[in-house]
């Protein structure tokens, strides 16, 4: 397995695992997620921008897993501790290569990433009944909000 950090000729493979993505939340939560397109000039910024990268793991010229991570500040309010930290907006391993610590590898290139930027701290959002929570707090994640819908 190799990892690295993506490039342009990677997108169309990075939205085929977008779209796999988009499948488990529908089914986790098929109330407010469906299944979907990833926007390809959306994952084309990501690679481009100076704050933002994709980190993807690759077996046989197959990308396999990949986790895209964001710079970004804490919200302009008084009350708030003014950080610079990074965001992973998603992580995913293709069905078939989980469990083998893929997601662990290519969360140290997030951390990495992130250090390298002075950032003081990584956040991200998981779906309530995503099993990946388990993952998450194994490597050292904590519940610091709790986001609540009321169906009406």
């Amino acid at each position: 397995m190799n990892l690295r950090k993506a490039v342009i000729q990677d997108i169309n493979k990075i939205l085929l695992l977008c779209k796999e993505q988009f499948q488990v939340m529908a089914d986790l939560q098929p109330y407010l997620n469906q299944n979907g397109e990833q926007d390809k000039m959306f994952i084309e910024s990501i690679i481009t921008d100076l704050n933002s990268d994709i980190f993807i793991a690759e077996e046989a010229d197959e990308i396999i897993g990949f986790i895209s991570v964001f710079e970004k500040e804490t919200s302009d309010f008084s009350f708030r501790v003014k950080r610079r930290y990074a965001y992973v907006m998603d992580i995913i391993v293709t069905k078939g290569f989980r469990g083998n610590g893929i997601a662990t590898k290519l969360m140290l290139m997030a951390k990495n990433w992130a250090t390298e930027k002075d950032l003081e701290y990584i956040e991200l959002t998981v779906l309530a009944n995503n099993s990946a929570k388990a993952f998450y707090e194994k490597i050292g994640f904590e519940d610091t909000v709790h986001t609540m819908i009321c169906r009406l």
